[in-house]
């Protein structure tokens, strides 16, 4: 594939693909983790408390990125949901309240990778416009593409 011998996509693709593992493991490993404390119906409201935050923060941090740039974003959202997610593996899911509050703050600050690199594409694309067009459409096919594997394969990380 030319793309990836272009500068800078494959580092691109590679650092937001892993970046973006943590969206399909963190409600697998939480769901996991309320089941062996005790209760599948608790991993359950942890998990669909992770998602619908980060349902809810993808577009924030993202409009937070279109105004002051991607980097400081970037690096306070991974940070944040990083230092959740490490809090939750130290106190456990078996107080709910707190347990709740860490998963929420996790999918909340969980980074716009997304948005982030679908911005960078058209910037790192060499060539008049017909041919950054060609490598915009083959980016954006290979990107969706291989974000669809995160979700077959964070699940199956979380396990392990």
């Amino acid at each position: 594939m030319a793309l990836l011998k272009l500068p800078y996509t494959g580092r691109l693709l590679t650092s937001t693909l892993i970046g973006r593992l943590p969206n399909a493991m963190a409600p697998t490993a939480v769901l996991m983790a309320a089941r062996q404390s005790g209760s599948l119906a608790d991993g359950g409201l942890l998990a669909a408390g992770n998602l619908v935050a980060f349902a809810v923060g993808q577009p924030l941090w993202g409009r937070v990125a279109d105004r002051i740039g991607h980097v400081l974003p970037l690096l306070l959202c991974s940070s944040l949901a990083a230092a959740a997610l490490s809090c939750l593996a130290l106190f456990g899911t078996s107080r709910l309240p707190l347990a709740m509050a860490l998963t929420v703050a996790a999918g909340l600050f969980n980074p716009a990778l997304e948005g982030a690199l679908r911005t960078l594409w058209p910037t790192v694309l060499p060539g008049p416009d017909e041919v950054r067009a060609t490598y915009l459409r083959t980016a954006s096919a290979l990107d969706n593409g291989t974000q669809e594997s995160v979700y077959a394969v964070g699940p199956l990380l979380a396990g392990h």
